[in-house]
């Protein structure tokens, strides 16, 4: 059911939060007892949910005869930095996430769909096979998987980090950080500057949320420093260098 943390009580109890099932249980030495569940809030569909479970499953022989999941090689989607001995030769796992919107499959691009290309892959693992139901909610899981983030190129972090000081922004966030102080930059008000840190994690940005990208934020602050008179492609290093802070 997907284990993903566990406490230990002070009488010895073992508590254990299971992600995929939602529900966090009690073991004591004799028995286990479910204690909460807790409810869904999203949407996610019920096939989604139930193909990520079939991707995280170890031990079970319609997926492969030694015990091991999907996501044993292709962790979260990505890949475990391996290659393999197979009999067309040596082959790196590959990257799920983002590659799978369309075919052919397979290094040759000998699989010309999918579902093709996943009974094969089990069958390589000397799994014995899933029934249709579960292949297809197998299929929805892996093909849903979006693409990871993209490494900055070492120049535009580089260069962003001089348009940082060149462009004023240091004046308020000092060393990536905050002043502490209040400013108007134009967005409705007087605000506290916020520290940089890990802004990139931020679905939003600025006190009320009107921005998506840093690209949109440093254009539409028309006194931010001088982010709103850079050139585009400075804003692009710029924007490349907030997102290592």
């Amino acid at each position: 059911s997907g284990p993903t943390a566990i406490a230990m009580g002070e009488k010895g109890d073992a508590f254990v939060w299971s992600q995929f099932a939602r529900q966090l249980t009690r073991i004591r030495s004799d028995k286990a007892e479910p204690l909460i569940d807790v409810p869904r809030t999203n949407t996610l569909s019920r096939e989604w949910l139930a193909g990520r479970e079939l991707f995280f499953t170890n031990g079970d022989p319609r997926i492969s005869k030694d015990g091991r999941a999907c996501a044993n090689c292709h962790i979260d989607g990505a890949d475990d930095g391996l290659t393999w001995k197979t009999p067309d030769g040596l082959r790196r796992t590959r990257l799920l996430r983002g590659e799978l919107a369309s075919g052919p499959y397979g290094w040759q691009g000998e699989h010309k769909t999918l579902k093709e290309h996943v009974v094969k892959t089990l069958e390589n693992l000397k799994g014995k096979g899933l029934p249709e139901d579960d292949l297809s909610n197998l299929l929805i899981y892996v093909s849903q998987m979006k693409k990871p983030a993209t490494a900055k190129p070492e120049s535009d972090i580089e260069r962003g980090k001089q348009v940082f000081a060149s462009a004023e922004c240091s004046h308020c966030h000092l060393a990536g950080s905050t002043d502490r102080q209040l400013h108007d930059v134009g967005t409705g008000g007087n605000f506290m500057t916020p520290t940089l840190a890990s802004a990139s994690t931020r679905r939003t940005l600025m006190h009320d949320g009107r921005f998506k990208t840093f690209d949109d934020m440093l254009a539409g602050t028309p006194y931010m420093g001088r982010g709103s008179t850079l050139e585009a492609d400075d804003r692009k290093a710029l924007a490349a260098y907030l997102e290592t802070l």
